[in-house]
């Protein structure tokens, strides 16, 4: 019923007014255009999704009517925890756009979506932060073989990981927030990195209606001064700084 709600309130890029993120729904959210290496990755999702071993997860962003410490087969991550390929080919395009530099993700899981943002972008730093050490290594071991040089993972608590790392590094361009949906871990991360970011940077929140939670801490980011402009995709939120935009808020149908 919700996404029947999305979909009928929604808009396409026609029903927006502003040329900047007219141009952004046009050429980004709606382009086209495939990345020689996407068949290479959607080659390791397919063995991933085959792959019977046995993790022991380490969940810190889960329900709290949940295990946050459990056993997973990798088949079991890659079929229900992974950004389908629509979803990875947009985060693909957004790091296009950005011309990115540095790429921060929250929730590498496998690694698949950290991936598209590598073959976006062989000569940006991608910081990938994975709370589950196990699921680290799988990832780790994907990037090795599809020979991505330019990613970094990093395993453990967002709450440690994500202030050290902030503190090493450039104003991030491109962020994907893709771990511990809980509404106030979300505020709390989106705050954070706002804080170090500037005017040009992008930040995609993940699943901002998967829970009443996520609903409400995507209403609390939207009203922070900081935000200008954000795009709801349902699944994803986008979230844009330039002062030069209005103070905007739009839902258009993907």
């Amino acid at each position: 019923m919700e996404y029947l709600l999305y979909w009928i309130t929604s808009g396409t890029n026609h029903s927006v007014h502003s040329p900047f993120i007219f141009d952004f729904v046009t050429h980004v959210i709606y382009g086209k255009g495939r990345s020689g290496r996407f068949s290479e990755i959607e080659s390791i999702r397919s063995r991933m999704r085959a792959d019977e071993r046995v993790l022991h997860v380490l969940d810190f962003g889960a329900d709290p009517s949940r295990k946050s410490n459990y056993h997973r087969k990798v088949s079991s991550i890659a079929r229900h925890s992974l950004k389908p390929p629509k979803y990875a080919e947009l985060l693909h395009r957004i790091a296009l756009f950005q011309k990115s530099e540095v790429i921060i993700e929250l929730g590498a899981s496998l690694g698949i979506t950290t991936m598209y943002f590598a073959a976006a972008s062989p000569q940006a730093k991608i910081f990938t932060l994975e709370g589950c050490p196990e699921t680290a290594k799988v990832a780790g071991e994907n990037f090795s073989e599809a020979r991505f040089n330019n990613i970094h993972i990093r395993s453990g608590n967002f709450d440690d990981t994500l202030p050290a790392l902030l503190r090493q590094i450039n104003t991030p361009d491109l962020v994907f927030v893709d771990g511990n949906h809980q509404k106030d871990a979300a505020i709390r991360y989106f705050d954070l990195l706002a804080s170090c970011s500037s005017e040009k940077t992008i930040i995609v929140m993940d699943d901002i209606n998967w829970s009443e939670g996520m609903k409400e801490a995507w209403k609390v980011i939207k009203n922070r001064e900081k935000v200008m402009t954000t795009i709801d995709l349902f699944m994803l939120g986008i979230i844009f700084f330039d002062s030069r935009l209005s103070k905007q808020h739009f839902r258009i149908r993907f």
